[in-house]
């Protein structure tokens, strides 16, 4: 194995074949022992050299290879669950676009919208914390949506307002 120092450090000699355990960064060293010459790269100290082959390159992005929200300044917000956020997305500076502010979507929810036993789980869930949060009740966003509910319920027993 052909490997050349990318630092310097202090090696094993006997398994570089050199005769200095001392090395310099830039050094290459010849018939190393494959095992000790792949802990080395690991290690990020030296790099393989492989005969007859160049550096791998990779080819540039072309626009229609970019990911998915990159190239645009619109972003979408996420609670730290993951849910997408009620009040739509939100541009790079800083302005929220589209969809309503939380407090309209529990208004909404509680206008006649479907209500919290219509929901599928995320959706749920969702509701739950943001009905909590205007209610001001303290809870955990891990908890799941039953004992979301229960929290819900136990706070409109103590403040039926």
């Amino acid at each position: 194995m052909k490997i050349k120092a990318q630092w310097g450090f202090r090696g094993d000699a006997l398994k570089l074949n050199a005769e200095s355990a001392d090395v310099k960064a830039g050094q290459v060293f010849e018939d190393v022992d494959p095992e000790y010459g792949h802990v080395l790269v690991g290690k990020g100290l030296v790099v393989q050299i492989t005969e007859g082959t160049a550096p791998k390159e990779t080819k540039p992005a072309k626009p229609a290879e970019l990911k998915a929200g990159e190239g645009s300044d619109v972003v979408p917000t996420t609670n730290s669950d993951g849910a997408t956020d009620a009040a739509g997305t939100q541009t790079a500076g800083g302005e929220a676009s589209g969809g309503a502010g939380p407090a309209e979507a529990v208004s909404d929810a509680a206008a006649g919208g479907p209500t919290t036993s219509d929901q599928g789980g995320d959706d749920k869930k969702a509701l739950l914390i943001q009905q909590l949060e205007a209610a001001g009740v303290e809870f955990d966003r891990r908890w799941g949506a039953a004992r979301l509910e229960a929290a819900l319920a136990e706070a409109q027993k103590k403040d039926p307002a």
